[in-house]
């Protein structure tokens, strides 16, 4: 769970649907979450540290935390990132 502005707000990973109906987020951010998704998804074996490729060590370049800010809102980094970490 997460919390904004005194309210919890229950996670659940896997369940865009859910998701979409919080009010955590406006709905550029919620968009911006589903292509993050998304490109996360893209990178596949990327993300397989047991099996790093080329992509795997140019991703290591940059922090999650450096990615978030440059390329997305940073709401998605506050109430989205943070509490999962």
């Amino acid at each position: 769970a997460t919390f904004y502005d005194g309210k919890q707000y229950p996670i659940k990973i896997g369940s865009p649907s859910d998701f979409l109906t919080y009010k955590l987020l406006s709905i550029k951010n919620k968009k911006d979450m589903l292509k993050l998704f998304l490109y996360a998804r893209s990178l596949g074996k990327a993300l397989n540290l047991d099996r790093p490729t080329q992509k795997t060590f140019e991703l290591e370049n940059e922090t999650v935390t450096d990615f978030l800010c440059n390329h997305y809102d940073e709401q998605i980094l506050e109430r989205i990132a943070y509490p999962i970490l």
